[in-house]
């Protein structure tokens, strides 16, 4: 209603104009975020001696940066479960009133709404298996429950011109997370190694995880 009242005023020769640069128009396309995992499919293979069998991740405050405006609410979420197993891989968020214009970047908060008294809350959480010292291979959990900045550049960004849908795309590399861990140093907990978040190796993780996350093309 707001767009059309512009237009009628312009016309009526006020000298209003509509809001100048391409972050700004209105658009009959849609901006969407597609998501993908390293290693490609969820069970996988990380390397050697250690696979993935599921990694979720508690993403809070997502926000799309177009360069005329990095808070706009037509391209956040306040929530979303991310999450790669067996019976689920990440679904492609759609954001129809994105405006028409250049994004760099991508941030989101991981664990910012996690309860820490409720014990199966985490940030991000990881399991699989391990060959230890050419052992047979064991479980393995990776669990966090402090929250986490993440900031992801879209190299040459994406352009969205109004007339046709873009993608932003996100991937998640999992197994740099998993291969910077000594899982010898990991005491046994129900029968699986774990790693949480007063492990002295956590601080290693959480760098990785950071720093997991980059964009690739469409």
């Amino acid at each position: 209603m707001r767009w059309v009242t512009v237009l009628l005023v312009g016309a009526l020769g006020c000298g209003t104009a509509p809001p100048d640069g391409p972050d700004a128009s209105v658009t009959s396309s849609a901006l969407k975020l597609a998501w993908s995992s390293q290693p490609g499919s969820i069970p996988g293979t990380a390397t050697d001696n250690i696979t993935i069998t599921s990694a979720a991740f508690s993403v809070d405050n997502l926000r799309i940066v177009g360069d005329a405006g990095p808070g706009d609410p037509r391209t956040s979420l306040d929530q979303l479960s991310l999450g790669w197993s067996g019976e689920s891989t990440p679904a492609t968020q759609t954001f129809p009133d994105a405006p028409a214009g250049l994004y760099s970047r991508v941030v989101f908060q991981l664990g910012a709404n996690v309860n820490m008294l409720q014990p199966e809350s985490s940030s991000y959480e990881i399991t699989g298996m391990v060959e230890i010292q050419s052992q047979p291979a064991v479980p393995y959990r990776i669990r966090d429950i402090f929250s986490l900045d993440v900031e992801v550049d879209l190299d040459s960004g994406v352009t969205l011109t109004g007339t046709a849908d873009a993608t932003v795309g996100l991937r998640a590399d999992l197994e740099k997370i998993v291969s910077s861990i000594d899982y010898s140093l990991l005491p046994v907990t129900n029968g699986e190694r774990l790693l949480d978040s007063f492990d002295i190796q956590i601080l290693i993780v959480r760098e990785k995880v950071k720093d997991a996350f980059d964009s690739y093309d469409n």
